[in-house]
């Protein structure tokens, strides 16, 4: 996992020196209408914790993968929606045995605040955020299956812009539910790490 995530830091960093290295045209410098991307990447491992349960869980680290929507809200804020895809592996906490079944299938839809911290005209792009969602996971297994789960995410995307409005962009965040149930127990899941890169498009008037 180690190896496998300093060849993707490695990849990502040569391409973020690219499209730097592309000048950016006159029309890049107006105000975009919005901004459409996909990206995906790494969710690190957490507890899933099941109130009344006498055996936690405890999620592995796995893909994680979406596609998002921003609207600029003046010049400063950007108000996002997204959905993504959360394949799910559980081991029980105390052995540290993973469950033998296939991994469960996750869904979470969120809408996400966002400071954009870039200068005029800049392909460089710092956007701070927070995000509140709504996962779904179904896990074919008595006591974590059907869950739903209030999401709440802390993020920064590092966004490097080329000339023809496509670029390149970097996610690393925090993702925690502070609450969540199914049909046996109420639950809480995480925190975890998340780091990801993907394509962005911006949409401009012509």
């Amino acid at each position: 996992m180690k190896g496998s995530l300093f060849n993707f830091t490695a990849i990502a960093t040569i391409f973020i020196i690219s499209l730097m290295a592309i000048p950016a045209n006159g029309t890049d410098r107006a105000k975009p209408l919005g901004y459409f991307g996909i990206s995906a990447g790494l969710i690190g491992s957490g507890p899933i914790d099941a109130e009344d349960d006498a055996l936690e869980y405890y999620k592995t680290s796995d893909l994680i993968a979406g596609f998002f929507l921003d609207f600029p809200l003046g010049h400063k804020f950007l108000l996002g929606i997204s959905a993504d895809y959360l394949p799910t592996r559980l081991q029980y906490t105390k052995y540290r045995i993973e469950i033998p079944d296939e991994s469960g299938k996750g869904f979470d839809a969120a809408l996400a605040f966002k400071l954009n911290l870039s200068r005029p005209g800049k392909p460089l792009m710092f956007r701070p955020g927070f995000a509140l969602g709504y996962a779904v996971i179904n896990y074919p297994y008595h006591g974590i299956d059907n869950c739903r789960f209030f999401t709440t995410k802390l993020f920064l995307e590092t966004v490097v812009m080329g000339g023809s409005g496509t670029g390149l962009i970097l996610e690393t965040g925090l993702l925690y539910s502070p609450s969540g149930k199914n049909d046996y127990y109420k639950m809480t899941a995480g925190p975890m790490l998340l780091f990801r890169a993907g394509l962005i498009f911006s949409g401009r008037k012509t």
